[in-house]
């Protein structure tokens, strides 16, 4: 986590609510699909006319072993998958409405699959937002280059790399705009 914007007692709530729904999902765990349609019931369930709650959310369920994995997404922002020993990286393109926003939304999964030297990058928004003293955007194309760019087999010091960019970028006294988060998931042999 590197700085976060405070989203109040409603949000803690509702991840609460999410962290209950995981915890007692039994065998739907091993699919992402069903863990989304199930907490898009619970949600929607709890919404009421002066709460309005909804969430994004994004699930993988990944063999530590051979690497394949299925992973679905309710409206969070695709994640990258960076291919180290190929010097790629690629978007995992899955749109879907976020929990508790429409009453028919429907959750699907997509495979993946994890090579050695592979990472997959979970992120907020805010990453994208943020700003240099000039007013310019770092947008996708530059946390692209900076997850290219700063690559390690270790995750900790692969976050530490791009947290380094992030404050050459907007300068070390700026303050974040929104919520900066990254979970990052790196396949070793």
């Amino acid at each position: 986590l590197f700085r976060s914007a405070g989203h109040g007692v409603g949000a803690a709530v509702i991840m609460a609510m999410a962290k209950a729904a995981v915890l007692n999902a039994g065998e739907a765990l091993r699919s992402p699909a069903a863990i989304l349609n199930q907490m898009h019931k619970i949600i929607l369930a709890a919404k009421s006319s002066k709460q309005k709650k909804i969430m994004t959310f994004q699930y993988l369920h990944i063999n530590s072993e051979t690497g394949e994995g299925l992973y679905g997404n309710a409206g969070g922002c695709s994640p990258w998958l960076v291919r180290h020993s190929e010097q790629s990286i690629q978007e995992v393109k899955m749109s879907a409405p976020v929990l508790g926003a429409f009453k028919k939304a429907v959750y699907k999964e997509i495979p993946l699959n994890l090579k050695p030297d592979d990472a997959i990058i979970f992120y907020t928004d805010g990453i994208v937002e943020c700003k240099n003293k000039n007013g310019e955007m770092l947008g996708y194309d530059g946390l692209k280059k900076v997850l290219l760019d700063c690559w390690a087999e270790n995750p900790e010091t692969y976050y530490n790399n791009i947290y380094k960019a992030y404050l050459d970028y907007v300068g070390e006294d700026a303050e974040a705009g929104d919520d900066l988060t990254f979970v990052i998931l790196i396949c070793v042999a």
